[in-house]
């Protein structure tokens, strides 16, 4: 599959980020199929809330995949500073989110290659993430490419790699 990664444009890109931010979200709600549209939508706008980030800033970088001038997949990673148990400057992958008709066709691991890219660049050596527990999918992708569990706690999972 002829996939191109290139860097966002937020004049272009931008709905297409919130989409791929608001398809993820669904996926850390248990029991979503329960819930109404208007109580997914509350619930993520109060999530957005009480987690404003802004993407904009200079140690955000965000990657768009397109296949045929398709938009079909997501990174969003940032060069973050030591914090919680990470003890060092690291990257952290904020979103890998594949569109579903392109999943499992290599394309997740594609992205994280391009977050391990992004860390050679920013001369840091290690990447961790936050996944839910239920995301089994996502959980094997990322340890078939040598992420390791480094926490748990509820149902939210930690992975890390040291790059080098």
């Amino acid at each position: 599959m002829d996939i191109e990664i290139r860097e966002w444009d937020p004049e272009k890109d931008m709905d297409f980020f919130e989409h791929c931010q608001y398809e993820a979200y669904k996926g850390t709600v248990k029991n979503v199929d329960k819930l109404t549209e208007d109580e997914l939508r509350k619930k993520y706008e109060k999530f957005l809330e009480d987690d404003e980030i802004d993407v904009t800033e200079p140690e955000h970088s965000i990657f768009i995949a397109e296949h045929d001038g398709k938009k079909v997949g997501l990174l969003w990673v940032c060069h973050r500073q030591p914090f919680w148990r990470f003890e060092e400057p690291l990257t952290w992958i904020y979103n890998l989110y594949v569109v579903p008709e392109y999943r499992r066709q290599g394309l997740g691991k594609r992205l994280i290659d391009r977050a391990e890219k992004f860390s050679e660049e920013e001369k840091l050596n290690k990447i961790a993430l936050h996944v839910i527990e239920w995301n089994t999918a996502a959980r094997k992708l990322y340890v078939s490419v040598g992420y390791e569990l480094v926490h748990s706690h509820n149902e939210s999972r930690f992975y890390e790699k040291i790059l080098k």
